[in-house]
């Protein structure tokens, strides 16, 4: 199985000026999509179906990272590109590598005991940063 997703930007389209400063950078935040067309399952099973939403969840878990030190340098009146974006790239560098862990730890969901310890660590996560 494979979920696909994406943590992206929006608007979609940012507008820099000639010092690097983003447009309407008040704007700026991510959200956490996921792609169907570009999902898939060989054989559906409720604990690979788990293992596969926990993915999704995890890329949930870091936008919400990102939308919060967005959100940090938008009150700092921040409207430089870099600033935004190199949180965008450490992020996103940190959830793949979660992903990885995540995947490595649980045998990519075979280890039904280790995947619910991770569903519980990562749910638990979200709600605080729902807080």
């Amino acid at each position: 199985a494979q979920t696909t997703y994406k943590i992206e930007i929006f608007p979609n389209e940012v507008q820099v000026d000639e010092n690097n400063n983003i447009q309407n950078y008040q704007s700026l935040h991510v959200n956490a999509l996921f792609y169907t067309d570009e999902s898939w399952v060989y054989k559906e099973s409720d604990f690979l179906l788990k293992h596969e939403q926990l993915h999704f969840d995890i890329a949930g878990l870091f936008a919400l990272k990102i939308n919060e030190e967005f959100k940090t340098l938008i009150n700092q009146n921040e409207a430089n590109f870099d600033a935004y974006f190199t949180i965008y790239k450490r992020l996103w560098k940190d959830c793949l590598d979660m992903q990885k862990q995540y995947d490595s730890e649980t045998n990519h969901g075979q280890n039904i005991e280790e995947n619910q310890i991770w569903i519980d660590q990562i749910s638990t996560e979200i709600e605080s940063h729902l807080d």
